[in-house]
């Protein structure tokens, strides 16, 4: 994540009140709650996909025949910062929801832009390769909708409303496992049903939430209220998104998508067996690290001219999450093949050794992944930028030696090296920004 900048008018004299320990309490109280909601939601939605994807995984979709989903996810996957530019990401900045309307219209543009290039792209690609599957036109329309959501989830976060993000979450996860069954049920396991399904479940997702916003009274795009001159200023006052963000998030996205695609030249189903390792592995982050990362955007923004409540609010998210990250690396790195093999299907148990192996990264980056918005609020994202690249680069070279010796455990393997030491230095660079915020900012003094 990279950083934007905050208006003059975000840092209110509300947040320089010396008395802290009474707002804290009540901003954690308050934010518990958050996390309860989407917690919960995010349970639920994931309740449904594993069970629906049990069954799919073990009576209808092989390894095989989920090889061509996972390359049309990481592909989608890939394009999601280019949605919106990381527009979206701003939605939560503004102090004045005009401002917010006004990001959340120009994102509806700019995912409007990006399906309409995608399907441009699809055109040249299927020109060049003619035997690229049809199914990858349905890419545009994913990213549409995607790019869409993005923003309605952006718009949620910021006016508070969990129980929206929930729902259309649960909404995505069934729409997923139903469409994907009825494509069996119809035309047999045939590999293109996946996709399919996924942008299907995309798009009623997206339709989920614009009618809860609608029906809330909280839809932030409103005919007649924002012009072109609005929309160049709001891209303008947070122009640094689209310049470091979405480069580094581009970079961050489309190497870890790289690995899928390095497996998916190796065959096997080994592409399906590592994105299903890492979709099971990455259930807590879904779960707690993403609600918890919502919720903590959303306060840190608030309180980013005081230094000790900002410091005191990233410890105490990293360290409740920590626990949970150890319990992950228990289970899977003991149990990992056993787990695969029972839910999934013996079929399935080259995802528990990926399991076992990748678990540590995956660990590591659920700690660190809800500050990752940081260098973002305290407008202090260059460095961040940097890592990407330097993280981007060091995925594709492991990638490239695996695919070269075709070994898929040693791209495990060093994938997990690589976030590890990632982790390790974006640690270390929180802390760096941390101190120089205490440092920058001016002590009170207090006459006895």
């Amino acid at each position: 994540m990279v950083g934007a900048e905050i208006p003059p008018e975000q840092k209110s004299e509300k947040t320089l009140n010396p008395v802290r320990g009474h707002r804290l309490r009540g901003l954690f109280g308050s934010s518990a709650k958050a996390v309860a909601v989407l917690t919960s939601g995010a349970f639920i939605s994931q309740l449904i996909g594993f069970a629906g994807g049990a069954v799919l995984a073990r009576f209808m979709y092989p390894p095989e025949a989920q090889d061509l989903q996972a390359g049309f996810a990481a592909l989608l996957g890939a394009m999601g910062p280019a949605m919106a530019l990381r527009y979206d990401m701003a939605i939560i900045l503004p102090d004045s929801d005009d401002v917010a309307r006004n990001l959340c219209c120009l994102c509806l543009w700019i995912a409007l832009g990006a399906s309409i290039l995608a399907a441009i792209c699809m055109g040249a690609w299927h020109y060049m390769n003619p035997s690229l599957p049809k199914v990858f036109w349905a890419l545009p329309v994913a990213v549409f909708s995607q790019g869409t959501t993005q923003a309605g989830l952006a718009w949620c976060t910021r006016k508070k409303l969990f129980s929206i993000q929930s729902f259309a979450r649960i909404t995505q996860a069934l729409t997923m496992v139903v469409a994907a069954s009825a494509g069996f049920w119809l035309r047999g396991g045939v590999s293109a049903n996946l996709p399919i399904a996924l942008t299907i479940a995309t798009v009623a997702s997206a339709a989920c939430l614009l009618m809860l916003l609608k029906l809330s009274g909280q839809f932030p795009w409103r005919r007649g209220e924002v012009s072109i001159l609005s929309l160049i200023s709001a891209a303008g006052l947070y122009r640094r998104l689209p310049l470091v963000n979405l480069p580094m998030n581009l970079a961050d996205m489309a190497s870890q998508a790289g690995f899928i695609w390095f497996l998916g030249q190796m065959g096997g189903g080994l592409s399906a067996c590592y994105a299903q390792s890492t979709l099971l592995m990455r259930a807590p982050m879904q779960l707690l690290g993403t609600s918890v990362g919502q919720v903590f955007a959303s306060r840190a923004a608030r309180v980013v001219s005081n230094a000790d409540d900002l410091r005191r609010i990233t410890v105490k998210t990293m360290c409740m999450l920590t626990p949970v990250a150890c319990g992950m690396i228990f289970v899977f790195a003991l149990f990992g093949p056993w787990l695969f093999g029972t839910i999934y299907g013996e079929e399935w148990r080259v995802s528990g050794q990926f399991a076992q192996i990748l678990v540590w990264g995956v660990a590591a980056n659920f700690i660190i992944s809800p500050v990752s918005i940081l260098p973002t609020i305290l407008n202090e994202n260059k460095g961040q930028m940097f890592q990407a690249f330097a993280l981007a680069a060091a995925r594709i070279g492991v990638g490239c030696l695996a695919w070269k010796q075709a070994s898929p455990y040693f791209l495990a393997a060093g994938a997990v090296c690589v976030e590890l030491s990632f982790c390790l230095i974006f640690g270390i660079y929180v802390i760096w920004l941390l101190r120089a915020k205490t440092k920058s900012q001016p002590r009170m003094s207090v006459n006895m």
